[in-house]
């Protein structure tokens, strides 16, 4: 917010300057008009009349400039990533490429800058710690998430999202059947492998932010999958392939104690896209789970691609639910019930890059127009951080 109340300051400032130019302009006479000049009262007071009138249309014009939020430039302005947000790793040790496939960020405040957030990549097996300053991510240190594993035993988490609550960051797996667009594996050849990767998949992983030098704590659950399979409405969508509607996680928030997972698939009738809500107790601490489905309509062929805190409920970032190109909307959900509110299609900065898919949403602060928040990309370099202006819901 100190960022944009600096603006709004300078913003006001200058309007106050030119209402202060008009109220001259005013009060300026044409030259000539005097008080004691009966006989010309009425031709300088018809002068003076065109003058305001003028005077006023010219306030006015500048007061619509100064207010009216350039929204254009504000998102093609993409902020800059310092150091180096890290992705897949290459064959030396401990090397990375870029990040090119970033699918999910949260931060540890709602507003003001700096921010502690963090930034996953679906291709990579660790998460990342994120400066956020106004303009400008900075990376930092890199969270092993499966240390303990051996190399021989690894497989890809496929993280999908993150989340922030109380001192700890939540990475979620897409807990869905591998990606294979190229139709390599068997379903019953490979039914080994497929359920090993599966379960590799299969994890929300708590990182409790370690104080001073402290290394993080990294603690892993399986027990939302457990949860998912005694669900009816999503249990026969599981270990199917995405593209035959099957089941992927791509948003996760937490507000309270609940944890609130996305679903990129499966779509169901109607045009509803499914967000699950449980408890996070009973994940880690093996609480009664309190479990609801959440039914919300987002149009056919629409799913969840993030979720994340705004005020009391939610923004919603949905896609298309299989890899086809499609339509990107930001929507804003209380929480509670089936309706949403539709606050802006990204098809303006989606563009017609197929590589440049929305995958992950933050809010950042209020602006002149409503509500501002960062996008960041799948498919594109560092995710190609942009701001976004939306009207506030």
């Amino acid at each position: 917010m100190i960022g944009m109340r600096a603006t709004l300051r300078q913003r006001r400032s200058a309007i106050a300057s030119r209402f202060q130019n008009w109220t001259k302009c005013h009060d300026k006479r044409p030259a000539g008009i005097r008080s004691d000049a009966d006989s010309e009262w009425s031709e300088n007071m018809r002068k003076q009349g065109i003058l305001t009138i003028f005077c006023a249309v010219s306030a006015l014009i500048i007061l619509t400039v100064v207010e009216a939020p350039n929204t254009a430039a504000h998102e093609t302005d993409n902020w800059s990533v310092k150091k180096k947000l890290d992705g897949e790793p290459i064959e030396k040790k401990d090397k990375f490429k870029k990040a090119e496939d970033v699918s999910g960020i949260d931060c540890d405040r709602r507003e003001g800058f700096p921010r502690l957030c963090m930034i996953i990549d679906d291709e990579a097996r660790h998460a990342q710690f994120v400066e956020m300053e106004d303009g400008k991510l900075t990376a930092r240190k890199r969270v092993p998430l499966f240390q303990d594993v051996e190399e021989g035993e690894q497989h890809e988490f496929d993280g999908e999202g993150v989340a922030y609550s109380d001192g700890s960051f939540y990475i979620i797996g897409s807990h869905g059947y591998p990606r294979d667009r190229k139709r390599k594996l068997d379903a019953v050849r490979h039914a080994e492998d497929i359920a090993k990767r599966i379960a590799a998949t299969s994890h929300v992983i708590r990182i409790d932010v370690p104080k001073k030098k402290n290394l993080p704590v990294v603690t892993r659950s399986s027990g939302l999958k457990k949860v998912i399979r005694a669900q009816p409405e999503l249990n026969r969508f599981f270990e199917r392939r995405l593209e035959n509607n099957g089941l992927t996680i791509e948003g996760v928030a937490i507000r309270s104690d609940q944890i609130y997972v996305g679903f990129r698939a499966p779509h169901l009738d109607d045009g509803r896209a499914v967000v699950l809500s449980t408890r996070l107790s009973s994940l880690f601490n093996n609480g009664d789970d309190d479990t609801e489905i959440h039914l919300l309509r987002l149009g056919n062929g629409q799913g969840i691609r993030d979720l994340t805190r705004y005020n009391d409920g939610f923004l919603v970032l949905s896609g298309p639910t299989d890899d086809s190109p499609g339509s990107y909307s930001v929507y804003w959900w209380s929480g509670e019930g089936t309706h949403v509110r539709f606050l802006k299609s990204l098809a303006g900065i989606v563009g017609d890059d197929p590589m440049r898919r929305p995958e992950a949403i933050v809010a950042l602060d209020d602006s002149l127009y409503g509500l501002r928040a960062l996008i960041l990309f799948d498919g594109k370099e560092e995710g190609m951080p942009t701001p976004v202006e939306m009207p506030a819901p």
